[in-house]
């Protein structure tokens, strides 16, 4: 048996230095805790395992997804720190989620705190701030309505002076959803309340032109590309600005093209994600969603990827799990994945998926 002071020493393997990738000879753990990567074999005494073939890297972080969603059509509810348990079981340690009920969300920290060996680490946004009938609405989950700069103003800084909140999440959808959206005022101090609280903002935006409204009024992340294409001039904009983006492409592919048969037969997703949703779905290349139908204004999300990343855009990596067939800790294999068919070097995409999340939480540790 291994107890808490047990030295294990991982042998001839690769480790990820936070830039490329190195062979080692020896790694020695002690307390959960890395205290030598060596060149040289030892004759130190400890339990040796052979990582020969495989990498060691650090604890993944999916900086976009909904604890208390539901991948599986019609809804299946699921506790939520089972599905930071499955996050965990897929190598991410970290998540950020950007939309979790508000009354339950006290609870759910403290509980999934208690007990990190057991689930992935949450950064939170709690609820969603929203003009009335807007995106978030639907869902039937608490939101915050805002319907005046004044309301904006007091709402973010009353959500931003909870303990449990460690971002704020609004929804701007100016020209994808005019009837149903927030101003540009209201986002403005949405933004500068936030900032004086010391708290980041991410928005979810659809178009392009949503997001540019957002880097001018001073938003810190983009959460989703554009569907639409982008403009040269956007892309440029967006690249000075140094507004962080989560692409989520999982969830677009959810959508939009549906997964193949190899996302949908890997034994780590029937593994590791809750056995109440894979009622809902078989190993097979799975169609996107009968009743949905791609506008023009999605279908561009990845050459959008490709040029962001040709013009070295910061990116974190998100996958919106919790959204139909986007699976909590699975889903973020494919989505480190797509970065790197997108054009991303395989170090790049693990940075996107790591260590690039102290862009938007400096003190965060990894």
């Amino acid at each position: 048996p291994i107890t808490d002071n047990h030295l294990i020493i991982l042998e001839d393997g690769t480790y990820f230095t936070g830039k490329d990738f190195k062979p080692f000879k020896e790694i020695q753990i002690k307390d959960d805790k890395i205290i030598l990567i060596s060149d040289v074999k030892s004759n130190i005494e400890g339990t040796r395992i052979s990582a020969k073939g495989k990498f060691v890297i650090p604890g993944l972080i999916d900086a976009h997804v909904h604890l208390s969603g539901s991948p599986a059509y019609p809804y299946v509810s699921v506790d939520p720190l089972l599905n930071a348990h499955s996050s965990l079981r897929c190598g991410v340690t970290t998540n950020v989620d950007l939309f979790f009920p508000e009354p339950l969300l006290k609870s759910f920290k403290d509980s999934m705190v208690s007990s990190p060996e057991k689930y992935a680490y949450v950064l939170t946004a709690g609820p969603i701030l929203t003009a009335p009938d807007g995106h978030g609405t639907e869902y039937g989950v608490p939101t915050r309505i805002i319907s005046s700069p004044e309301e904006a103003e007091k709402i973010t800084k009353n959500v931003a002076k909870k303990k449990e909140i460690d971002l704020i999440k609004f929804v701007y959808s100016a020209y994808s959803n005019p009837t149903h959206a927030l101003n540009k005022e209201e986002i403005k101090r949405i933004i500068n309340t936030a900032h004086k609280m010391h708290k980041k903002t991410v928005v979810h935006i659809d178009q392009s032109s949503e997001a540019m409204d957002c880097i001018d009024a001073g938003v810190d992340a983009l959460a989703h590309i554009p569907g639409d294409l982008m403009s040269q001039s956007d892309l440029e904009k967006l690249k000075k600005s140094g507004v962080l983006l989560i692409p989520t492409i999982t969830v677009y592919e959810s959508f939009c093209e549906g997964h193949t048969f190899s996302y949908m037969s890997d034994s780590l997703l029937w593994q590791s994600a809750h056995p109440d949703y894979m009622d809902n779905f078989e190993r097979k290349e799975l169609s996107k969603p009968s009743d949905y139908s791609p506008s023009k204004q999605e279908i561009a999300y990845k050459e959008n990827l490709k040029n962001c990343i040709k013009m070295n855009i910061p990116i974190l990596a998100g996958t919106d799990a919790g959204n139909y067939a986007v699976f909590y800790g699975y889903s973020l294999h494919n989505e480190l994945l797509e970065l790197k068919n997108a054009g991303m070097t395989a170090s790049d995409a693990l940075c996107a998926g790591t260590q690039n999340i102290q862009m938007l939480f400096p003190d965060i540790k990894i």
